[in-house]
């Protein structure tokens, strides 16, 4: 909330007219240029998609998923250990056989197809999430614009900060280096197979968008889509099996996660205009203070 206070001495407690009517068309004069920058009608509320406002979210999107594990109960942790047993499962039993099924059946027609399709990952993800935002905005479409915002956040979070970190802890060979799915130099060995990036972003996405539409034919086409991009990786040889299953977890938690916490704040957040007058004393000083919030 954006706002500003003006303090009224008040001399040898008291007030002088002409003082006080100076500050009162002081604040007068002020209050409509304020009001001229707020959002107009029934934009006066808060609204947590702003252009302005998005970065915030964006931060408090960001504290909220990095503390998350803090407030986890036991069906949480539950969950988690469940995400970990897949992962781990995909990496024992999957990784060399489709590993090996993959370059059996490789064929040089599919590299073309694969390669563009593996962009919902990367370029064409980046488009649609800004896309979303700036139709809902032109269009004045508050659900296509929410569902920008969430994209963009999740996106950040996850491939800005989750991705690249975990990359770089876990430091895992990927196929075509040779070195063979238990590889790991952790810190730095410029080894980045686990996660997939792709797979998570593909994944963030789609997960954004079946959490605004929860029509079948979105859920389908959203996370199918998603699927093709692991897919795609694998038969690039640039990952296991197991980096894009973690991939694919990993975006769909976080994609979840921020849609479910911005809704709260969407719904929550109605603070509007707000003007207070309060007397305010202290040792030396006697006087009143306006505010004004918005």
């Amino acid at each position: 909330m954006l706002g500003f206070s003006l303090e009224f001495p008040l001399i040898h407690t008291r007030i002088s007219l002409t003082c006080l009517a100076f500050h009162v068309l002081a604040l007068l004069v002020m209050a409509p240029a304020a009001l001229a920058q707020a959002p107009s009608a029934t934009a006066l509320a808060t609204d947590p998609d702003r252009p302005l406002q998005v970065p915030g979210l964006v931060l408090k999107d960001t504290v909220a998923v990095f503390t998350a594990p803090v407030a986890w109960d036991g069906q949480d942790w539950m969950y988690c250990g469940l995400a970990v047993a897949a992962v781990a499962g995909s990496a024992m039993l999957l990784d060399r056989p489709v590993h090996n099924l993959m370059v059996r059946n490789a064929r040089s027609s599919w590299d073309q197809p694969a390669q563009q399709i593996q962009k919902l990952g990367t370029s064409y993800a980046v488009a649609l999430a800004g896309g979303f935002y700036l139709t809902g905005w032109a269009t004045g479409k508050n659900e296509v614009r929410a569902m920008g915002t969430d994209a963009i956040s999740a996106s950040l979070i996850t491939g800005a900060l989750i991705v690249p970190a975990s990359k770089y802890i876990i430091g895992r060979a990927a196929p075509d280096s040779g070195a063979g799915p238990t590889s790991f130099k952790a810190f730095g060995s410029g080894d980045n197979s686990f996660p997939s990036g792709h797979t998570t972003e593909a994944f963030t996405l789609a997960s954004v968008i079946a959490s605004h539409y929860t029509d079948t034919w979105v859920q389908v086409t959203s996370y199918g889509m998603a699927s093709l991009v692991g897919i795609a990786r694998l038969e690039q040889n640039a990952h296991w099996t197991s980096d894009v299953v973690a991939g694919g977890i990993l975006g769909t938690v976080v994609g979840k996660a921020v849609v479910r916490m911005n809704q709260r704040i969407r719904e929550n957040d109605h603070a509007g205009l707000e003007f207070s007058v309060v007397p305010e004393v202290r040792p030396g000083y006697r006087g009143l203070q306006a505010a004004l919030r918005f």
